[in-house]
C-alpha cells in the first residue's frame, strides 16, 4: 500500500499484486470487514453468560 513516489517506492511496486494502492488498501479493508462478521457470527454481542458478557466489554474498552 505504498504511496511513496520515485526510487523509494518503486521497489513497494515490484511485491504488490495490486495496481494502485487504493486497490490494496480497499481489500486491506474487505478482509478486515469479512473478519469482523466470521468474529461476530461466531460470538454475538448479546451472550447470555453473564462473565463471558464482561470478558467482551472489556475487550471491546481496550
Amino acid at each position: 500500500m505504498s504511496t511513496k513516489n520515485m526510487h523509494d517506492g518503486s521497489v513497494h511496486s515490484q511485491f504488490s499484486p495490486y495496481d494502485t494502492p487504493f486497490d490494496a488498501f480497499t481489500n486491506y479493508m474487505n478482509v478486515l470487514a469479512d473478519f469482523i462478521v466470521r468474529v461476530e457470527e461466531q460470538y454475538p454481542m448479546s451472550i447470555e453468560n453473564e462473565e463471558l458478557s464482561a470478558l467482551l466489554t472489556t475487550i471491546r474498552n481496550q
